[in-house]
């Protein structure tokens, strides 16, 4: 409770006390004492209560939380003004809005799930495994993937949504820029065994930057980039095996 509402409230009790008082215990010529006494109890006690409420409170505490509020206001419309002027989130959005009018459903899948995807299933895989000599799904093919989708992400070939400061209610496209400031980390996953995370790359400092939460990525424009089943990388990837 706020100090203001306590001592408002000692003083509306104390006011009543040296009202009453009169009434319960003989004080012959100081009735009238008493009753100015109590009306200025209860006249302090209403001043204390409303004062924060008429003229705001003025504490140092609370001018340095009102100052903060505000430079965070601006922070985040000058973010939203960046956010619906760049243009590649004006692509993504004019290009989502094209697939709606189409009838086209909106596919997404996770990130993480979708590099993994990447890395282990498909044509681009297979290729790399071929190339490095190295394993499916290896450490180092997955380090190759999440480079190569990380310059996709950063020239906006796949659009990717995430809601925007762990904000539930706040989906929003990705923009390329973003990406450009960070990077991918393979950590320690108990699943997985390794799985993909998301870090600021080196001197950049991240709280400059919004976070993302639950990044989906664009499904039918990533297997559009990456297919299944690709005659041309299965073809390279056979004279690499000496399979022709």
């Amino acid at each position: 409770m706020h100090a203001n509402t306590v001592w408002g409230f000692i003083g509306l009790g104390a006011g009543l006390l040296f009202l009453i008082a009169p009434e319960i215990w003989p004080v012959g010529q100081w009735k009238a004492l008493y009753f100015w006494v109590a009306m200025t109890c209860f006249a302090v006690a209403l001043a204390t209560l409303l004062w924060p409420r008429i003229f705001g409170n003025r504490s140092p505490d609370n001018q340095a939380a009102a100052a903060q509020a505000h430079v965070e206001e601006l922070r985040r419309s000058t973010d939203n003004q960046r956010y619906i002027a760049d243009p590649a989130i004006q692509a993504f959005t004019e290009q989502r809005r094209r697939d709606i009018e189409a009838g086209l459903a909106t596919e997404e899948m996770p990130l993480g799930m979708a590099t993994h995807w990447i890395a282990t299933r498909l044509a681009w895989a297979r290729w790399q495994t071929a190339q490095h000599h190295s394993e499916v799904g290896s450490p180092q093919i997955l380090r190759i993937t999440l480079g190569y989708m990380l310059s996709l992400l950063q020239e906006g070939q796949i659009p990717t949504r995430g809601h925007r400061d762990g904000d539930l209610n706040r989906l929003e496209f990705i923009s390329p820029n973003w990406w450009g400031n960070f990077q991918f980390e393979l950590v320690s996953d108990p699943i997985q065994l390794l799985r993909a995370a998301i870090a600021p790359r080196h001197g950049v400092g991240a709280k400059v930057f919004p976070t993302y939460t639950s990044i989906m990525c664009d499904r039918r424009k990533l297997f559009s980039l990456f297919p299944e089943h690709d005659e041309s990388l299965d073809a390279r990837t056979a004279l690499l095996r000496g399979e022709v």
